[in-house]
């Protein structure tokens, strides 16, 4: 049988969760993890927060694996390899 995920938080990291969440600099996937934190906090299962949040009960799985592991940081998507695309100047329509 599967070992059933929960996530105990405390009121200090359930305001930490809520502040995060209503701020508008999370990139989707972080929203998502964070979202899973959240549910599982909640008494939530895997497979019903992945219902949820529309992912897969892996995904679920290892954002609670991050967040054991390195808390709210680790939840962060990993910098990008490579150099970052240049901007060029859009000539005016005529």
């Amino acid at each position: 049988m599967p070992k059933i995920l929960t996530v105990e938080l405390t009121s200090g990291r359930q305001f930490e969760v809520r502040r995060r969440l209503a701020g508008r600099d999370l990139s989707r996937n972080e929203r998502r993890r964070l979202e899973c934190i959240r549910l599982l906090s909640r008494g939530l299962t895997a497979p019903q927060a992945a219902g949820l949040v529309e992912c897969n009960p892996v995904t679920v799985c290892d954002a609670v694996h991050r967040f054991t592991g390195g808390g709210f940081d680790a939840l962060a998507d990993a910098p990008r390899a490579g150099a970052r695309p240049a901007v060029s100047a859009v000539p005016p329509a005529l």
